[in-house]
């Protein structure tokens, strides 16, 4: 079996992200650098913008048409969701930067223990993110070459408030909604982005459980009670700035398969319903990639107390257990990341609840619409 380095998975994965501008430049990076990056920004989230507009207006002119309108929802869902992404990484860039910079520079030191827990991990994960990956960019492209197999001259339903009958305007507007469709297909990998977050928190956890397990000396007790305090911080603030992206995501796809899967189940050619295969199951997938560590780090931060009870506490000293025991007090409170105001944490029981209740959501509206 091939093994990935974790240097050729952050590399995939800023490939896979650089139609976003989402992955922010390094902390050190030349002020030339940033420039570009800045200027690169504002013209994704620009030309994202260009096509979210048509598509409202084109929901609205085709209102009465619900074949038109389930289309143009779907694909709208998929434009406003890259669009909400890039807004939200660009108001946590500087978190986002410091998380990452953390991992990149914890992936280079070659004694990392955190690193080599890290590439099992990416191992472990390795074919369902390439799977993923391939499987939003060949999304993209087969929505790109739909005017193809049907009768619209773009890969869109979208209106605009001019002429696009004829050239350069038509091929522009091929182009740019060409371009928007691979931004799309970027931007539902970020999940990826953050499941690299939250699979590096969870290899910290896992690192540290060891080490509390198996000390021999007080000095080192301490050093890995207060790792466990730094690690906490960082575990609170990848939560924090990822949570708002999930929720994104979790509307966005809900919306996504309904939608979709009303043109899957409508009177429509095969060629356009294998399109709308491929989409439900794109969005079915995307919470799955962040659901996956979420569920992991759960785990690995409440392995921490079985760390210390493992561990050779009975020798240590009256102070020493006190501190061991606020240690195991506090990883009882797993490290958990809630969606809105649902109770449910968010791991692979809520992923399978999300699938559960959008396919449900689906269901009713299609008799709604079957009775109308």
């Amino acid at each position: 079996m091939i093994k990935i380095s974790a240097e050729r998975a952050i590399f995939f994965l800023k490939a896979s992200v650089i139609l976003t501008a989402c992955w922010p430049p390094s902390p050190k990076a030349t002020r030339s650098h940033i420039i570009l990056f800045e200027l690169s920004w504002y013209v994704l989230f620009t030309n994202a913008l260009f096509l979210l507009f048509p598509l409202i207006n084109a929901i609205y002119e085709n209102r009465t048409d619900s074949i038109v309108v389930t289309k143009s929802i779907c694909l709208f869902c998929a434009v406003a969701q890259i669009t909400f992404k890039m807004i939200l990484c660009r108001l946590e860039r500087s978190r986002f930067q410091s998380l990452l910079f953390d991992l990149e520079k914890s992936c280079k030191i070659k004694t990392s223990q955190e690193k080599v827990v890290f590439e099992r991990y990416i191992n472990k994960c390795k074919y369902i993110h390439l799977l993923y990956t391939s499987l939003c960019y060949l999304t993209a492209i087969i929505v790109i070459c739909s005017p193809l197999y049907t009768y619209q001259r773009f890969p869109t339903n979208a209106k605009y408030p001019f002429s696009v009958d004829h050239s350069p305007i038509r091929e522009i507007i091929f182009l740019h909604q060409t371009l928007v469709g691979l931004q799309v297909s970027a931007g539902m990998c970020i999940d990826c982005q953050l499941a690299a977050l939250l699979w590096y928190v969870g290899a910290k956890f896992e690192v540290l459980s060891k080490n509390i397990r198996e000390f021999k000396k007080v000095k080192e007790l301490n050093t890995c009670l207060k790792k466990h305090q730094e690690i906490l911080r960082y575990a609170a603030e990848t939560k924090d700035v990822i949570l708002h992206l999930i929720l994104t995501t979790t509307l966005t796809t809900t919306m996504g398969i309904i939608f979709a899967g009303l043109n899957i189940v409508d009177q429509q050619s095969t060629a356009v319903k294998i399109q709308y295969v491929f989409i439900v199951c794109v969005a079915s997938t995307e919470l799955l990639i962040s659901a996956w560590p979420a569920d992991n780090l759960i785990n690995t931060s409440s392995n921490i107390s079985w760390g210390v009870y493992n561990s050779n506490w009975l020798k240590t000293n009256p102070c020493v257990r006190r501190n061991l025991v606020q240690c195991i007090m506090r990883s009882q409170k797993f490290e958990t990341i809630h969606v809105g105001k649902l109770k449910m944490p968010f791991c692979l029981q809520y992923y399978a609840s999300f699938l559960t209740s959008s396919f449900s959501y689906f269901t009713t509206l299609r008799a709604v619409l079957g009775k109308e």
